[in-house]
């Protein structure tokens, strides 16, 4: 599929924005459309959840 095309230089983005943000991190889904919070939407609380609760300290 074409958009596999861009999919290395757009990790690599959000590799260099994360790094800005203290504590930040990345997850990249493996499948999905747009917005990917909403077509993983189960996987993506957790993550969102567990990234939250690793936080509040």
């Amino acid at each position: 599929m074409a958009y596999f095309k861009y999919q290395g230089k757009m990790e690599q983005e959000y590799r260099e924005m994360a790094e800005l943000i203290p504590k930040g991190v990345i997850r990249m889904f493996e499948y999905g459309g747009h917005p990917a919070i909403a077509t993983n939407a189960e996987k993506a609380a957790e993550i969102i959840s567990e990234f939250a609760f690793s936080h509040i300290v």
